[in-house]
């Protein structure tokens, strides 16, 4: 299955309702706080990445079913930001970043899977709002909260590779963003022919069954005309027959 965004969100708080999603779904939030202070990581998530001043943190879980629980991100005053995905197999690289400036920088990664099949996602916190999407980039969500902005965007399809951007910010102040790579399901492609039972064709003469043979002789099923001079007879055989034939000639 092919990685698709299925919803993002903006949560005003330090919990609330995810986007509508299914069990499998890749749920990926950031949460960031009014102060230096990190946001705790609920139970059941796994954390990805922790910044201090600004207070910044983000983590992943795969939903275990639909209406799955955001948990309580503590210190998280400035809110949540909030992305579910499909048919994601795992989460790659991540990087965060942070600064005080009037630009925005969204980290480049080296992914883990350069194949083209990984998407990138990037959630950013400002100061006042930002004016543009990275390069690149489709924007998922850009919402308000006080003097805050938020914004998160994503690649839209596979990438092989994901360098450094930057987002115009308002004014000159405090900023937090982060990178993930999200890795799609994986393909093996197996072509070619494999031999299992030998096909041959020979004369046989019992009771030795030493005679003319033209062929891969393992036990196994083949075509052929089988003599044998006790019972006077010939059989055309076509199927599996267990035989210890020497030789050939």
């Amino acid at each position: 299955m092919a990685i698709s965004h299925v919803g993002t969100t903006f949560i005003a708080g330090t919990s609330g309702t995810l986007p509508t999603h299914q069990a499998g779904d890749l749920l990926l939030i950031s949460a960031f706080s009014t102060t230096a202070t990190t946001p705790s990581l609920p139970a059941d998530w796994t954390n990805i990445a922790s910044l201090a001043t600004p207070g910044f943190r983000a983590g992943y879980r795969f939903a275990p079913s639909a209406g799955t629980a955001s948990g309580t991100w503590t210190n998280a005053g400035n809110g949540l930001v909030v992305s579910v995905y499909r048919g994601v197999s795992a989460v790659g690289a991540v990087a965060s970043n942070k600064g005080n400036s009037a630009t925005l920088t969204v980290s480049g990664i080296t992914l883990e899977d350069n194949g083209g099949t990984s998407w990138v996602v990037a959630h950013m916190r400002g100061y006042q709002r930002m004016n543009s999407v990275p390069s690149g980039m489709t924007m998922r969500l850009g919402t308000g909260d006080g003097d805050y902005w938020d914004e998160a965007a994503d690649t839209a399809s596979g990438v092989g590779s994901f360098s450094s951007r930057t987002v115009a910010h308002d004014v000159s102040a405090q900023w937090a963003t982060l990178t993930v790579e999200l890795k799609g399901a994986e393909v093996q492609s197996t072509s070619g022919s494999e031999t299992r039972t030998e096909t041959g064709v020979g004369v046989f003469s019992a009771p030795t069954e030493a005679g003319a043979f033209a062929g891969s002789k393992p036990a196994g099923s083949g075509a052929g005309v089988f003599a044998d001079p006790s019972y006077g007879q010939s059989e055309s055989f076509a199927g599996s027959r267990a035989a210890a034939a020497a030789g050939s000639g």
